[in-house]
């Protein structure tokens, strides 16, 4: 009867042990679990938070380009406002110029009338001498009227063809710009792509090695639940034989059975391995820091692209204000003229 309930009793504790084991395996999976969910929301918001500062900087950079190319629209409205007005000031100083050398001509041409028709009657030699004097003079007076009025037109002329060259230059220039902005805007969709796409790619690398994680530990618990289940039904087995033969060999002392002892160092040992396998590899964690490091890498090109064409940017509107400062000194010139 004493064999009996001591063999009962060895059979309990490890009955016991072996619910305690898998009580600590479930346990573990769910610590396994619980990581790999917080580690997949921390990757999660890592990539919210990217994305909206990337957003956050195309909007941002879409807004200042939207600014210049406004600005460089008015600017242009007035300097082809002042270029018109300019025009019709010199049409009309033209105009006025061709009128007064049209009045000089009549002038001459009835002077000229009035001394010939004296000349007919049969005034003196000296009135006579005297109208064509005076008919002579008109006549160079109207000659020299005529002069500075071609001399005005084709000066007048030349300044409209300046200022159209003028006007065609810096008309190429604003498309060359143009062009450039285009560029650039395109440049940045590009680099965009290529965060998304590497983002994409991190997301399934990390997901592969979790997968392969998680498969590896599923396996190593399919190995380590039949073994430790074969050694606590061998230790079971055994264990009547070794307490008969302990109690005959020391009747008044009662020792814990070796077989228990067994038992509770191969789930000790059983234990240890789950933990080990519960943790990620190193390798694992290695990989994924290179990985940061790399996107940080990355990152910082991106700025440091940005930052230069930023750079560019102010370059080109630095040479639009010097081409409308030269366009002013040519116009208050012209004016001086």
């Amino acid at each position: 009867m004493t064999e009996a309930r001591e063999g009962n009793q060895q059979q309990q504790q490890q009955q016991q042990q072996q619910q305690q084991q898998q009580q600590q395996q479930q346990q573990q999976q769910q610590q396994q679990q619980q990581q790999q969910q917080q580690q997949q929301r921390h990757h999660h918001q890592q990539q919210q938070q990217q994305q909206q500062h990337q957003q956050q900087q195309h909007h941002h950079h879409h807004h200042q380009q939207q600014q210049q190319q406004q600005k460089q629209q008015q600017q242009q409205q007035q300097q082809q406002q002042q270029q018109q007005q300019q025009q019709q000031q010199q049409q009309q100083a033209a105009a006025a110029t061709a009128s007064e050398a049209a009045a000089t001509a009549a002038a001459a041409k009835t002077t000229a009338a009035v001394a010939a028709e004296i000349v007919v009657v049969g005034v003196t030699v000296g009135a006579a001498a005297a109208a064509a004097a005076a008919a002579a003079a008109a006549t160079a007076a109207a000659t020299a009227a005529a002069t500075a009025a071609a001399t005005t037109a084709q000066s007048h002329h030349h300044q409209q063809q300046h200022q159209q060259q003028q006007q065609h230059h810096h008309h190429h220039q604003q498309q060359q710009q143009h062009q450039q902005q285009q560029r650039q805007q395109q440049q940045q969709q590009q680099q965009q792509q290529q965060q998304q796409q590497q983002q994409q790619q991190q997301q399934q690398q990390q997901q592969g090695v979790y997968e392969h994680w998680r498969l590896l530990q599923q396996q190593q618990l399919a190995v380590d639940m039949p073994a430790a289940a074969a050694s606590a039904a061998a230790a079971a087995a055994e264990a009547p034989d070794a307490a008969t033969a302990k109690r005959a060999a020391v009747a008044l002392t009662k020792p814990a059975p070796a077989a228990a002892t067994a038992a509770a160092t191969g789930a000790a040992a059983a234990a240890a391995e789950a933990t080990a396998a519960a943790e990620p590899p190193a390798a694992v964690a290695a990989a994924a820091q290179q990985k940061q490091q790399q996107q940080n890498q990355q990152n910082q090109q991106q700025q440091q692209q940005q930052q230069q064409q930023q750079q560019q940017q102010q370059r080109q509107q630095q040479q639009v204000q010097q081409q409308q400062q030269q366009q002013q000194q040519q116009q208050q010139q012209q004016q001086q003229h």
